[in-house]
């Protein structure tokens, strides 16, 4: 198993590391519980095996050229084959593993579940055409007029919505009695427009009570096809849709501002207006934020009030930047009701009616607080030692070519260090490997200790550490240094039941301002030195000597 497994095995996210042939080398138990697979149905298999072959041909032809160029690649759509045939629709963003050459040596890719998000876009494309297919047969109450006998028929949930008693009877007085005085008129002309020329028609229409109450209803008819002869009878549906329209009221000052809010069916998103007030607020920002929709609908400043301390100054700026842009989106954290920091993705949208009239925006905010920890795992384990916690190899050679970039700009010395526990084959043999692990843990806590806030303490590797010491006075200097690094090893140690003292050797390459020496060349002096100090006999530094080389 590597080294890295049982930290993918920690996070809450679909993880996978794969090795320069594409196979899969590490996955996280989220991954495999999504996928219905079992490890060892999955380790050793291509990353691409899991895909559809419209993803493993997107994959080849456009992501991986440009993933390979730039070693990152950020919410890419990808569609995985559960093993029970399920099909997922995925974001993935992975960042690839180079070795101490800068050579390729594996990828690490994090992938969020938006199935649900993805079903609920394509079902969402279709209710435009699924809504006036229901609204046909959508009745609720309805009623039949037999114009040859002048009888006419209510259905019980038809006298409820008049709020006629059904001992009275159903009569055409009694309806037009309910209607709005104001819609009376539209209300006859679509009818008789209906009957003359023989067609159908809907409208919505207020109903006015003795105490003032309004309904508002949706009405539809229609007339069989009987010949040529005027209908014998008519038919119609009346809907009360009065608890839409007053929410349709209250959100909404336009069709644009309802379309828009219904293009958004989950997150927590929000309708700000031109002036900044809050005209609707979904649901969902209870579950994100810990705060109600009364909460921020009371108080519009409640929203930049919860952005994270550190994120106050980029949130404020994309205020600013909404203002004069179309569309912007900004990612940051917030602070919910009960404390907890979430990360946010933040898109919003400006919105005009078609007279080119500022409606105020649109704002969606996504939960990315699993997504972004599961990236910041993935770029620590790219960057730092897994067991001691320490900046890696990758990490140093970074660290050493900025600071060589330093020194000749400063024309100060530089210092590289290579530290090499004494005897630590015989501690691991003789007491254990988790007796090791733990000496190697503890070493890394006393050399951080002992150095400068800007000096750089790294596990190379094994029983290995590598030291930078940037901008240093003189070569005494690291010498000093060296000798608190042995003092600081040789302190007792208690591990477990074991209580010891361990010793190292140090070899030390020191770069004056005016030298040419590159990375590669400080490093080899300082492995060089390392062993001439082990060659004097261990426990002690030496700094590299061209004539001992």
């Amino acid at each position: 198993m590597p080294a890295s497994q049982n930290l993918f095995d920690n996070v809450p996210a679909m993880m996978h590391s794969i090795d320069t042939t594409g196979a899969i080398v590490a996955v996280s138990q989220k991954w495999l519980d999504t996928l219905g697979y079992a490890r060892a149905e999955v380790i050793g298999r291509k990353s691409s095996d899991f895909l559809t072959e419209d993803s493993r041909r997107y994959a080849i032809e456009t992501v991986l050229p440009a993933f390979f160029a730039s070693g990152v690649c950020t919410d890419i759509p990808y569609r995985l084959v559960a093993k029970d045939g399920r099909l997922l629709d995925v974001l993935l963003s992975a960042n690839c593993q180079r070795n101490a050459q800068g050579e390729i040596t594996g990828s690490i890719a994090v992938m969020q579940d938006v199935t649900t998000q993805q079903l609920a876009e394509r079902r969402l494309k279709l209710s435009e055409a699924a809504l006036k297919e229901a609204q046909s047969v959508a009745h609720i109450g309805s009623w039949i007029l037999d114009r040859q006998n002048n009888e006419l028929i209510w259905s019980d949930e038809l006298f409820r919505i008049l709020e006629i008693d059904p001992e009275i009877g159903a009569s055409k007085d009694a309806f037009l009695a309910r209607l709005h005085p104001d819609d009376r008129d539209e209300v006859k002309r679509a009818y008789r427009s209906s009957l003359t020329y023989r067609h159908a028609y809907e409208i919505r229409h207020r109903l006015l009570f003795p105490d003032g109450r309004i309904k508002y209803i949706h009405q539809r008819s229609e007339f069989p096809a009987e010949g040529t002869e005027l209908p014998a009878r008519s038919l119609g549906t009346l809907q009360d849709v009065t608890p839409a329209v007053l929410q349709e009221m209250a959100y909404q000052e336009s069709e644009e501002r309802f379309r828009t809010i219904a293009d958004h069916t989950y997150n927590w998103e929000y309708w700000e207006g031109p002036s900044r007030e809050i005209l609707y607020v979904s649901p969902s920002c209870l579950r994100v934020t810990g705060y109600s929709q009364a909460e921020f609908i009371a108080d519009p400043s409640l929203i930049q009030r919860i952005v994270f301390a550190e994120d106050q100054a980029g949130f404020a700026q994309h205020i600013e930047d909404a203002d004069s842009q179309i569309e912007c989106e900004v990612n940051f954290r917030i602070v919910r009701k009960d404390g907890e920091i979430r990360w946010i993705a933040h898109g919003c949208r400006a919105v005009t009616t078609s007279d080119g009239r500022s409606r105020g925006r649109r704002v969606s905010n996504r939960d990315i607080s699993d997504l972004k920890n599961a990236e910041e795992l993935a770029s620590k384990l790219a960057h730092f030692d897994t067991l001691t916690g320490l900046p890696n190899r990758r990490m140093l050679q970074d660290r050493l070519w900025r600071a060589i970039a330093q020194a000749k700009r400063t024309q100060r010395p530089l210092a590289v260090m290579f530290l090499d526990l004494d005897r630590f084959k015989q501690i691991n043999d003789t007491l254990g490997h988790d007796v090791g692990d733990q000496l190697l843990i503890e070493v890394g806590k006393r050399l951080s200790a002992s150095v400068r806030e800007c000096d750089m303490v790294a596990r190379a590797g094994g029983d290995e550490f590598i030291i930078i010491l940037p901008e240093i006075t003189a070569p005494g200097d690291a010498a000093v240094v060296a000798g608190k690094f042995i003092a600081a090893i040789q302190r007792p140690m208690q591990i477990g039941q074991h209580s010891f003292a361990a010793t190292a050797s140090i070899g030390i390459a020191v770069r004056a301002g005016s030298d040419t020496d590159d990375a590669a060349e400080m490093m080899k002096k300082a492995d060089i030195a390392m062993y001439q100090a082990k060659r004097a006999g261990r426990n002690a530094f030496r700094l590299f000597d061209e004539a001992l080389a």
